[in-house]
């Protein structure tokens, strides 16, 4: 636009120029010896002006680049550069007027850079004393111990796709969120936590803006900040891609829509919560994919490798897979399911929604509409279901629950089903707390595993140490048997804007490793769960089983040096 008013202006004095040539040389224009102005003032003046050219260019596509209030800003610095010009010409001393121009321009851009800066992450901030070392390295090629600016990051690729009842190749709703600002927004976000290999955003909505946090290997990591007229934006496209519409106070809604972040597709699920004065959106990105871990190389012990294939021998009851979400439960299914189908067992998957997709395994989800609940659309499917081996999804409801039971009654299937408890022996509880009569759960379910994922150490940066005996003893381990351990390494603070390790982002660990408890339940606790007892009395029950808990299998990957005993502290209390 600017390049355009240019050309415009010089056509005009082009015009001029042919129309009256001689009013360039008219007798009556006053003339002198010439050589009237001071040269060193002259290129003072020019190199304002285009000082202030470059930071009206800079600010606008820099805001528009993070979304941040583009023509706020860009009006500013334009007004600031022609207040500046005026006062200039207004002053009668050159040094006043120019101090006072320079003021009036420099004003507007800090205040720009301050707000940006606080909303970005740490390395991408300007107004920093390691920014401005790194300037004046390259203007006067010394070192100060600084290194170079870090690559910046290639923009990904990311699409909005349809929903599955849409049939337009772009549905109006991704047109809509598109023209609303909070657009990119949404686009940088996804766009980090994909690079950072985080699952989930949340951002703590108030009156001052929006904190975001990235979920990355099920820690939440705090990050940026965003201002009030970001954080609304950014909520209002969510709620458009998703075909929600703004709730009442105190209401949350939620729904899903899919995306694309290069080549991997996505679910994200939102949920926002409205509160009188501030607000809670998530964004869960569920990861479709079309492999899971084998069996074999999940590092799980011999005798849960023995149950196992004995479950598969019978091919019967029902096999609950229970812990925390976002803890590997449903991975660990479908590990499960590919490990049947590897022993030639018919396979079927019937969850609803689903995000793994495995090869020649049959899906036939149960897919809820407005005429049936969801019971209704899990007994539909169950009751045409012909597998040996089936993955039916949540059980966490008791209607659930008791269709899952019924099918299973027929034992002529192995169904797997998940549930949310802390342990095995939780698990066990809750499935009498969710309706399960003893005698169904000493005849039907035929194990219970308890899963859980460990954040792994980051290979390239982990440190090796020798610990003490207080350290060993709280985790009941030998002395003698012990000499080193491994932890993350210390971040000093003065590098805190500056990444050490690319693997990890200095974050210590990078990936998790699933743990996992059987529970298979004998006479006694069969005999034991009619009397209804106590969650102490059904631990103490299940250990005589034979049973390893997760604080065991959680203490052999800290002394195989692949986490640290920080990361299973709770594990072990």
């Amino acid at each position: 636009m600017r390049s355009n008013w240019f050309a415009i202006w010089l056509t005009v004095a082009g015009v001029i120029l042919v129309v009256e040539p001689s009013s360039a040389w008219a007798e009556g224009f006053p003339r002198g010896s010439g050589f009237y102005f001071s040269l060193p003032k002259m290129l003072a003046v020019l190199a304002y002006f285009l000082g202030w050219l470059f930071a009206c260019s800079w600010i606008d596509t820099d805001a528009q680049e993070l979304d941040l209030e583009r023509l706020t800003w860009s009006g500013m610095t334009a007004a600031g550069g022609v207040v500046g010009l005026v006062l200039f010409w207004l002053m009668p001393t050159f040094l006043i007027g120019y101090v006072l121009a320079l003021t009036m321009l420099v004003v507007p851009i800090a205040a720009y850079l301050l707000g940006r800066d606080a909303q970005v992450d740490p390395v991408q901030r300007v107004l920093t004393s390691k920014q401005v070392k790194r300037l004046l390295q390259k203007i006067f090629r010394v070192d100060l111990g600084v290194p170079d600016d870090p690559p910046r990051p290639v923009p990904l690729r990311i699409r909005f796709l349809p929903l599955s009842s849409e049939t337009a190749r772009r549905p109006r709703r991704i047109q809509e969120a598109r023209g609303q600002r909070g657009y990119r927004t949404l686009e940088l976000l996804l766009s980090e936590c994909h690079r950072r290999r985080g699952n989930g955003i949340s951002v703590e909505v108030g009156a001052a803006g929006g904190m975001v946090s990235y979920r990355v290997d099920g820690l939440p990591h705090a990050a940026v900040v965003l201002g009030p007229g970001r954080a609304d934006g950014l909520i209002r496209v969510c709620l458009t891609l998703a075909r929600l519409s703004w709730p009442a106070v105190g209401r949350t809604v939620q729904a899903d829509f899919p995306c694309q972040i290069e080549q991997q597709r996505y679910r994200v699920r939102i949920s926002f919560e409205r509160q009188e004065l501030k607000g809670q959106l998530n964004l869960r990105l569920y990861a479709e994919t079309q492999e899971v871990r084998d069996l074999a190389t999940l590092n799980l012990a011999p005798l849960v490798l023995q149950h196992v294939q004995r479950f598969f021998t019978s091919q019967r009851g029902l096999l609950i897979i229970c812990g925390p979400p976002d803890n590997g439960r449903t991975h660990f299914a479908y590990s499960l399911l590919q490990a049947a189908k590897q022993r030639q067992l018919e396979v079927a998957s019937v969850e609803w929604p689903c995000d793994v997709h495995l090869d020649n395994l049959r899906w036939i989800p149960a897919e809820v509409n407005a005429k049936e609940r969801p019971a209704a659309s899990l007994r539909r499917v169950l009751n045409e279901l012909s597998a040996d081996v089936a993955m039916v999804g949540d059980l966490d409801h008791r209607d659930l629950l008791a269709v899952a039971t019924q099918r299973a009654a027929k034992l002529d299937v192995l169904l797997l089903g998940v549930i949310t408890a802390e342990d095995a022996v939780s698990g066990l509880q809750k499935l009498l707390d969710l309706g399960l009569a003893p005698a169904g759960l000493g005849r039907l379910v035929t194990g219970i595993f308890a899963v859980r994922l460990v954040r792994q150490l980051c290979p390239a940066c982990k440190v090796k140490y020798r610990p003490n005996a207080e350290l060993l003893r709280r985790a009941n381990l030998p002395a003698d048997r012990v000499q080193f351990l491994y932890r993350p390494p210390d971040r000093p603070q003065a590098h805190a804007d500056t990444i050490v390790c690319s693997t990890c982002q200095d974050l210590g660990y990078r990936g998790r490793s699933l743990i996992v408890e059987l529970l298979v339940p004998n006479d006694e606790l069969r005999e034991l769960v009619k009397h209804r007892p106590s969650i102490s009395v059904l631990r103490e029950a299940a250990l005589r089983t034979g049973m390893k808990t997760l604080s065991d299998e959680a203490l052999r990957l800290a002394l195989e040096g692949r986490t640290s005993l920080l990361e299973i502290i709770s594990y072990l209390q």
